[in-house]
């Protein structure tokens, strides 16, 4: 099998090797007695350097983890925008297929929340007030109208903001706690 070898174990087999060529034919080490020789020594200065280097690896990966973590505990609620939609993120460039599909999906997207707007509209004419929750607003307005709503890039999910009337978009809330842990240690 043609596998890449990582750092540590291509040092350890530079090592290994190190020490087979320095020993004779009858087994005898060429080395000086008492020490390593020349070899042993560049074999073990690689095999120092892979584990620092994959030891600072692995520490900048769980320092960016902790960053992303804490950016996701601290963000408040925000208003939908039409990137906030997860589909369609995936088609990429352009072109006689990608372009037109691009703009129907986003069309779509726009009519959707249009959708919202109107059926949140025509609930206060109908009550002569807004929702005065989430669970209201998804009840009454998003599944008295089958709106469908449009799925958002993770972490995020919808969330009816009462005091602006309008629909918004926040981190899951298990997503938010799980990262304020992770954050913390």
């Amino acid at each position: 099998m043609n596998q890449p070898i990582n750092a540590p174990a291509r040092a350890t087999c530079v090592a290994i090797l190190a020490i087979g060529l320095t020993a004779g034919c009858g087994g005898e080490s060429t080395a000086p007695a008492g020490g390593m020789s020349e070899l042993e020594k560049l074999a073990n200065q690689q095999a120092e350097q892979a584990a620092a280097a994959e030891e600072a690896k692995v520490a900048a990966v769980a320092e960016s983890k902790r960053q992303e973590a804490a950016k996701l505990a601290d963000e408040g609620p925000s208003a939908v925008t039409m990137d906030d939609f997860s589909r369609g993120d995936k088609l990429k460039g352009s072109g006689a297929l990608v372009t037109p599909l691009k703009a129907g999906i986003r069309a779509e997207q726009k009519l959707n929340m249009f959708t919202v707007t109107h059926a949140l509209n025509l609930f206060y004419g109908l009550e002569g007030r807004y929702p005065e929750s989430h669970e209201e607003f998804m009840e009454k307005v998003v599944d008295f109208n089958n709106i469908e709503l449009e799925p958002l890039e993770e972490p995020y999910e919808y969330w009816y903001n009462a005091e602006t009337n309008e629909l918004w978009k926040r981190v899951k809330p298990d997503v938010a706690a799980s990262a304020a842990e992770e954050a913390e240690s």
